[in-house]
């Protein structure tokens, strides 16, 4: 009877972690020594690597079909898989990583990321131009591009139309696309740029060189 009891502890246990790896939906890994040895729970919804030194993402992530939230902040990516695409993400940080290195962004292609994505940050990738593909993602309210080396925003960013908060702080701006003014934007941050004064707030003319300046905004008007 003692050794029966014995195997249906173990049995009980087996089945309690099984269950709770099942349903886990949040994971959070700040040390590379707690990166998972084979998989991770398939039912994950919020997913962290922070600080790791990661150099590549797992096949497997890309593969985590209730994946919603994916930070891979301060490590070592200088690309992402394009089966990245698959996934319904709605926030993806990409902060502090190697990006603007190689420069494929073709995982921003990908018809379920670019159609459930609404929280972007590209800060601290020594970006020089805002990625194309990322004007395709509609659905955007928050895009962060702080820390990085932008000379300009592309007017196509006009394409952004759900667009609530841009931050563009720390990069080497010299003027806005006029396509900002026909959005509908409540924060935009653009501290620490290459500015000449107001003047150099003033809106871009578009590809064609027509003016499109409309009454300035009042963001523009509360810094005059």
């Amino acid at each position: 009877m003692e050794g029966k009891d014995v195997i249906n502890l173990r049995l009980n246990t087996v089945t309690a972690m099984a269950q709770k790896s099942k349903l886990q939906t949040k994971m959070a890994i700040n040390r590379h020594s707690d990166y998972p040895i084979k998989v991770f729970p398939r039912y994950l919804q919020s997913l962290t690597i922070d600080n790791t030194q990661l150099v590549k993402l797992s096949y497997h992530i890309c593969s985590l079909r209730n994946l919603t939230h994916l930070d891979v902040s301060n490590n070592k990516l200088r690309k992402l898989p394009v089966e990245l695409g698959r996934l319904h993400l709605s926030k993806l940080v990409l902060h502090d990583n190697n990006l603007g290195e190689i420069d494929d962004w073709s995982f921003l292609n990908g018809s379920k990321l670019r159609d459930s994505l609404r929280e972007l940050d590209l800060s601290a990738n020594d970006l020089t131009c805002l990625p194309l593909p990322v004007v395709k993602c509609h659905k955007l309210v928050n895009l962060n591009l702080n820390y990085n080396n932008l000379t300009h925003l592309p007017f196509a960013i006009r394409r952004l139309r759900r667009l609530r908060s841009l931050y563009v702080s720390e990069n080497k701006l010299k003027s806005l696309p006029a396509a900002i003014d026909d959005l509908r934007i409540e924060i935009l941050d653009v501290w620490r740029n290459s500015f000449k004064g107001l003047k150099g707030l003033a809106f871009a003319s578009d590809a064609d060189g027509a003016s499109t300046h409309s009454p300035e905004p009042l963001w523009l008007q509360a810094v005059a």
